[in-house]
């Protein structure tokens, strides 16, 4: 069964269709080829004309030799993270946004809660 359609992630997969194709050159079409859809399927998402199921977004990132989640972590990161920590690693990013993510996940939320307590009760007592 295909999950709900979400604007968020139809703006970050066209983005990142628009952004592969300005960095290889590649026609529209050409790309549709490579991500196994029809042309005109990915000038109506590009358009904002059809609605793509998220496993329909997974097709056309793995063309793109990417992962739904990889373009979903790096809106967190780029619009959630950086502005407040402009100053780590890319691998820091990284793990910030996975937290993200479990964090919003209902069924992960109380375990990575108790795992951040116990990791700033860890460095707060080191620290002393």
């Amino acid at each position: 069964m295909d999950v709900v359609w979400s604007s968020t992630l139809h703006r970050l997969v066209v983005q990142a269709v628009e952004q592969y194709r300005a960095k290889t050159g590649l026609s529209q079409k050409a790309v549709a080829r490579q991500c196994g859809i029809l042309p005109s399927t990915l000038s109506e998402m590009v358009r904002g004309k059809v609605k793509l199921s998220v496993e329909q977004f997974e097709k056309v990132c793995a063309g793109l030799g990417i992962t739904l989640q990889d373009i979903v972590n790096q809106d967190i990161i780029e619009g959630q993270i950086k502005p407040k920590f402009p100053d780590l690693e890319q691998e820091e990013y990284e793990v910030i946004a996975k937290a993200v993510v479990l964090l919003r996940a209902e069924k992960h939320r109380k375990t990575l809660t108790e795992l951040i307590d116990a990791m700033h009760n860890f460095f707060v007592n080191k620290a002393e």
